[in-house]
């Protein structure tokens, strides 16, 4: 800022000397700054008689934006769930075999009949995390593959395969009443016992395929 700048006469809004009470522009006196920086001299001058420059001011307010309907936000097709499928019964059998999945552990001997793999994670996007029993018959059908039966669980026949979820309950294909089905821990080393639970509750799930 230039010393001619600092100098510079605004005008104020400030009503002053005997015109605080007047009624009429013609009569009014405001106060005037001399000077934007520093030091900041001021002056009482008549509004009419002693013109000077001005520098305005705003004021800074916020709005809330209006809330977005929920019904308005809608998914791109590319990002709708993948868990869709119609609610029914879970597969009996795969859609697809151990080796088109490229499972390879249906043969292990501590892994239970030899005519069924499971997997955890491989060719499955990853692992299921926490689920209903609907998101997790959609989750291993989806690929091609099935979820395990309790006894199939029981027999170890996804154990080892990934995630962790040897001492996790994981969903089973297996119905144990109305709108409810069984759990079990995905590792018998873990335990061998069987909880039935309604398909609402959330559970990981571990998969099964068939040979053929």
């Amino acid at each position: 800022m230039t010393k001619q700048e600092a100098r510079d006469v605004n005008s104020t809004e400030i009503l002053c000397g005997r015109a605080q009470a007047a009624a009429t522009v013609a009569t009014s006196k405001y106060v005037v700054n001399l000077g934007g920086c520093g030091d900041i001299e001021e002056e009482c001058r008549d509004a009419i008689e002693a013109p000077a420059k001005v520098r305005c001011c705003a004021d800074v307010f916020f709005t809330a934006p209006a809330p977005v309907p929920t019904a308005a936000l809608v998914l791109a097709p590319s990002l709708a769930p993948i868990y869709a499928l119609p609610d029914r019964d879970a597969l009996l059998t795969s859609s697809s075999s151990c080796d088109d999945l490229g499972w390879y552990n249906a043969a292990w001997a501590d892994r239970g009949a030899t005519d069924v793999c499971g997997e955890s994670d491989l060719g499955l996007g990853g692992c299921s995390g926490e689920m209903t029993w609907a998101e997790a018959r959609a989750f291993c059908e989806s690929v091609g593959s099935r979820m395990c039966t309790s006894e199939e669980l029981q027999n170890d026949e996804a154990r080892g395969t990934g995630c962790n979820y040897g001492r996790r309950l994981v969903w089973s294909s297996t119905s144990c009443g109305a709108g409810s089905y069984n759990q079990a821990y995905g590792a018998s080393t873990s335990s061998e016992a069987v909880f039935c639970r309604a398909k609402a509750v959330v559970a990981v799930v571990r998969c099964c395929a068939d040979v053929f």
